[in-house]
Formats: C-alpha cells, sequence, structure tokens
C-alpha cells in the first residue's frame, strides 16, 4: 500500500491532456481512477496522531495534496465524446 505513487501512475495513464495515456478517453477506467482517489484521500483524512514535523507527516501531507491536485486534473479534463459505431441499415 504505497498511496504517494498513485496520482502519478493515474495521471500517466488517465490524463487525457497527455497523448502518451493510454485511457484517457476510457470513462469507465477515469470513474474507477476517481474513486480511487477518493477512497485513498478519505482514508489519509482519518483522524490520525501526527507531529508537525515529523517525515511520515510530512510525507502524508505531500500524498494527500498530490491526490487532490489529480483529482482536479481530472474533474476538470473535459470528457470524451462516446465512441459509436454506425449500424448499416438491412438491405431489402
Amino acid at each position: 500500500h504505497q498511496p504517494q505513487f498513485l496520482a502519478e501512475f493515474l495521471l500517466d495513464n488517465v490524463d487525457p491532456t497527455d497523448p502518451e495515456a493510454a485511457f484517457a478517453s476510457d470513462l469507465e477506467f477515469r470513474s474507477v481512477a476517481d474513486q480511487a482517489l477518493a477512497q485513498v484521500l478519505a482514508h489519509l483524512q482519518r483522524p490520525n496522531l501526527m507531529i508537525a514535523g515529523n517525515r511520515d507527516a510530512e510525507k502524508a501531507l505531500a500524498t494527500a495534496r498530490s491526490l487532490r491536485d489529480a483529482q482536479q486534473k481530472l474533474a476538470a479534463a473535459p470528457t470524451p465524446a462516446p465512441v459509436t459505431t454506425a449500424v448499416p441499415s438491412p438491405q431489402a
């Protein structure tokens, strides 16, 4: 469980502004990515004893920041048009 890598992984694969992103136009994958970000953020935001300036606390804050940034970037991205295929009309 290493949530600090989730934002980078998802943006590498889902970011619609990145022509190399393999799943940028896949609405289902984008939905799953958004759900994953929300779940990990919810887990990080649970009450937890942290000491300011502690390396673990700083890492958790940086991770939460990167996850929120990724969430905002995906939310602001245009939704791709659904792919439709023409169905040939039956010939009489």
